[in-house]
């Protein structure tokens, strides 16, 4: 069974060549670990969607998933992040480090998580 990852990061209102860089390396590192993976930007850059409309479709997409990677550009310190704020709430898989990370051990983690 492959798991669902999202990932959360700092998403400026311009979105830059970097942020795009920092979200599609985590894809392609996620996806090659057997991660399917929720990359917001792509929403949020679909010409076809409003900013609030992209955002509710990925808040969507969040609830669906196990496990969120954070960027380190996001720190548990930063309330004000929203999806950050609703993967504490959903006790979903935290992972800030792809170095470990491998689908065997997410698999370990989440069935830790479970009641």
């Amino acid at each position: 069974m492959a798991y669902s990852a999202y990932i959360i990061g700092e998403i400026p209102k311009r979105i830059t060549i970097q942020c795009r860089k920092n979200f599609e390396t985590v894809q392609y590192v996620l996806e090659k670990r057997g991660f399917n993976v929720i990359n917001p930007l792509k929403n949020l850059l679909n010409k076809k969607m409003n900013v609030v409309d992209a955002n509710k479709i990925n808040i969507r997409q969040l609830l669906n998933c196990n496990v969120v990677y954070i960027l380190p550009s996001v720190s548990f310190d930063n309330t004000k992040n929203a999806e950050l704020l609703l993967a504490i709430k959903l006790n979903l898989l935290i992972i800030q480090d792809l170095v470990f990370l491998t689908e065997n051990e997410a698999i370990e983690e989440l069935a830790d998580l479970e009641i």
